[in-house]
């Protein structure tokens, strides 16, 4: 008999989290499981990566917080072997929910980030609330699923819940034959995505939210100490609400001519596989997809060393260059002019890459159904 899958995500707006939803979606349909995933809104770019085989279901709520007592009627009609929610204040509602209808033995929660840091930067009361609820509503969870071992250690140290409670199971985000597929095709094709590849000049990719999280102002003030001995590009895929502040500091610096920022891209692969490096830097992360995707396509890395996902998923360096937290933006710069001069292995960047494939992953939450 298939197994029946259901997953609760906001919406199909363009995150991490998101993302790795819908790859995890699609990997049980792969596998021959019945998947539903019920959002609130049935909206955002995402949802066009999604197989036709998912059923989508809206809540059609606005807010989060509001959402509880439809998703307690939605459960009740539902027959299902297993409730996935992402993301901590969706995660409350869920618990909530399954604690009404009597389902927590069918609950698997997953956390993305660290979340402690993410709790002190939240504006919302409400979602200040919800991870503060966390600390007691865990407690009522068997499965619980962080994306790396530094996101489990967060969850234990903020929620209280024992270790034992905690599954690490890296994200499925990538499906390396297709993405051995598309290298192949857009390094035949040379593609053109943007003029900076037309330069003939190295060009860098950083990618993720534009927010305080991804430190992307670290990477754009490393920029004039980096031309001063190497000319270079810099595009930077992502939006959010530090768009206008990033983008004032590119004029400031005179850099509108050599960084970019792009918007939101909803395949960057190809972007990856056209640059020189790809560059990661956050001041946190829990387990960050964006690294994961520069191995599959075969890119140079440099992260920074940051809590938590970077240094786990490049081995302490082996494949890839970490940089110091507080790098200040001259050795930024400087580790960006190593990270271009090292020579790569393709293949090991791929071989690795397949540790976080989406086959691995979706096998990990099925055995978490016994």
């Amino acid at each position: 008999m298939k197994k029946r899958i259901l997953i609760f995500m906001h919406d199909f707006r363009g995150g991490g989290a998101e993302k790795v939803a819908i790859l995890l979606a699609n990997g049980f349909v792969k596998a021959d499981c019945s998947v539903e995933i019920v959002v609130l809104k049935n909206e955002g770019p995402m949802k066009s990566l999604l197989s036709d085989s998912v059923v989508v279901s809206s809540l059609n709520c606005e807010r989060v917080s509001k959402s509880l007592f439809k998703l307690m009627k939605f459960l009740l009609k539902k027959e299902y072997d297993l409730l996935i929610s992402h993301m901590t204040h969706v995660n409350t509602i869920a618990t909530l929910a399954a604690i009404a209808t009597r389902s927590t033995n069918k609950l698997c929660l997953v956390e993305h980030n660290m979340m402690s840091k993410n709790y002190k930067i939240q504006s919302s009361n409400s979602v200040k609330l919800a991870y503060l609820s966390t600390k007691l509503l865990y407690r009522f969870c068997d499965k619980i699923v962080a994306v790396s071992t530094g996101v489990k250690d967060s969850v234990t140290r903020f929620t209280g819940v024992s270790r034992e409670k905690v599954n690490v199971i890296f994200n499925p985000v990538v499906d390396p034959v297709a993405m051995k597929n598309k290298f192949l095709s857009v390094t035949h094709q040379k593609r053109c995505l943007h003029p900076f590849f037309e330069q003939g000049v190295p060009v860098i990719v950083g990618i993720g939210s534009l927010t305080e999280q991804k430190n992307f102002e670290l990477l754009i003030e490393s920029v004039p100490h980096l031309t001063k001995t190497r000319d270079c590009r810099v595009l930077i895929l992502g939006e959010g609400p530090l768009r206008e502040k990033l983008q004032n500091r590119i004029d400031a610096l005179g850099l509108s001519s050599r960084v970019d920022l792009v918007g939101f891209v909803k395949d960057p692969a190809e972007y990856l596989i056209l640059s020189s490096l790809f560059v990661l830097s956050s001041k946190w992360e829990g387990l960050p997809t964006v690294v994961i995707e520069a191995l599959a396509t075969g890119t140079k890395i440099l992260a920074t060393d940051c809590p938590s996902g970077p240094n786990e998923i490049l081995v302490n360096g082996k494949y890839g260059e970490l940089v110091a937290l507080d790098a200040s933006p001259e050795n930024f710069a400087d580790k960006i002019q190593v990270a271009l001069n090292t020579k790569v292995q393709k293949e090991l960047l791929f071989e690795r890459a397949e540790d976080f494939s989406i086959t691995a992953s979706t096998k990990k939450y099925l055995e978490l159904i016994g």
